[in-house]
């Protein structure tokens, strides 16, 4: 019994699940949908189509974020790579039925962290104020 314990989580995080987004952007783009240069910050609804742009530029990159899911990624990190344990972290939080949702469950799924999510029905644009939209970070640099 107490060899299982040595492979249960030591770590659970519960928190708003985001996909940052890094891309380098040009200064008419960001100026276009109202964003400034090199200031991450949360993307109100109309300025989501910025996505879309974005996403066609070389060096775009998604990555699961938020605080909390963020934290949880550097301690897994360092469990892995320091201490040599697998399964020590764990992440409770929302997500959409979505693209966006599958994509933050594969990151997961090959970082080796385990996960339970909340999913939920939305619009893949919509803005929800309870965090369950999983695209609303982004973080630019210019050209």
């Amino acid at each position: 019994e107490m060899e299982n314990m040595q492979n249960a989580p030591v770590v659970f995080g519960l928190g708003n699940t985001f996909i940052d987004c890094s891309a380098v952007a040009s200064h008419e783009l960001l100026e276009k949908y109202g964003l400034q240069f090199g200031v991450p910050g949360n993307l109100t609804e109309q300025q989501i189509p910025v996505l879309n742009e974005l996403g066609q530029l070389e060096g775009y990159h998604e990555m699961p974020g938020g605080s909390t899911l963020n934290t949880v990624r550097a301690i897994n990190y360092l469990m892995k790579n320091k201490y040599n344990r697998e399964n020590t972290v764990m992440y409770f939080g929302a997500i959409a039925k979505d693209e966006k949702g599958e994509t933050i469950k594969r990151f997961l799924d090959d970082e080796g962290i385990l996960y339970k999510f909340d999913e939920h029905e939305i619009e893949e644009t919509e803005v929800n104020e309870n965090g369950s939209t999983t695209v609303t970070k982004t973080n630019f640099t210019g050209q």
